[in-house]
């Protein structure tokens, strides 16, 4: 399986610079008709097809998108959470704060802060800084809620990045949002595949395409550090965009085909 996704990126897009630079300008453009390119390949076109049809690329990658979004709102509602009850909450003089109804209903149990000497203490309590709601009043509160979040987020993380490969694939060869969240028929896909079998060969992918890609950023990031010093903090985003926007194509074709193969890998 690694060994095809590696021939088909290399021929379909390494080799072929007008393809690939065309899958950089897809990237470009918020990376959607790259999304529609991937799902060409999700339906195990062979060879890479063309870069073509840009109209048919937008309408399916905004549906891959779609299908992604869906799949993180967990991870979305989360992190909205996250900010609401343990993200700074800030009033009076340093501006308005976005949770105001939040703090209010909350504020004439919180112990008093000492207004800011630019406040009077004749305005509302509401008027004093109240930064981390829950953090600042209550600490131990703070991180046990940070920790518990953080495990929903991981938890979560890991059910999406086992369930969202297979929908994708379903997804682009049906066209059909129901079977991208037929999670019955998507667990007992799996199971065909083998559970065992399928969580490693994502763990597998992973790794492949992530040492390399971590050992050349860091690389790169260690030899303008080390020529630039204080001016890489300007220079080094640069750089890491442009080599981002270069090696994504071949990231993106690269994965698309494995996840094929592997679906492939045993009869429908």
């Amino acid at each position: 399986m690694l060994r095809d996704a590696f021939a088909y990126t290399k021929e379909g897009v390494f080799q072929k610079t007008k393809r690939w630079v065309l899958l950089i300008v897809a990237t470009l453009i918020l990376t959607i008709p790259l999304l529609g390119y991937i799902a060409k390949i999700l339906r195990a076109e062979k060879p890479a097809p063309e870069v073509q049809n840009w109209g048919t690329l937008f309408v399916d990658g905004i549906k891959m998108l779609i299908v992604e979004i869906i799949y993180f709102i967990p991870i979305i509602i989360i992190w909205i959470i996250g900010m609401f009850l343990l993200g700074p909450h800030t009033t009076g003089s340093y501006g308005t704060n976005p949770y105001g109804s939040y703090v209010a209903s909350y504020s004439a149990a919180m112990p008093r802060h000492t207004p800011h000497p630019t406040v009077s203490p004749t305005l509302s309590p509401l008027a004093y800084p109240t930064v981390n709601l829950y953090a600042a009043a209550y600490p131990t509160a703070g991180m046990a809620g940070a920790g518990i979040l953080g495990l929903l987020n991981l938890v979560f993380g890991i059910i999406i990045g086992i369930l969202l490969p297979i929908a994708l694939v379903r997804f682009a060869r049906s066209g059909s949002f129901g079977d991208a969240f037929n999670f019955k028929a998507i667990l007992a896909y799996i199971g065909k595949i083998g559970w065992l079998s399928y969580i490693l060969a994502l763990i597998i992918g992973g790794l492949v395409v992530g040492i390399p890609v971590f050992i050349v950023m860091f690389i790169i990031s260690a030899i303008i550090t080390v020529t630039l010093g204080f001016a890489a903090l300007m220079v080094l985003p640069v750089v890491l965009g442009i080599l981002y926007l270069i090696i994504m194509p071949l990231i993106s074709v690269f994965l698309s085909r494995y996840i094929t193969r592997v679906y492939d890998s045993v009869a429908a």
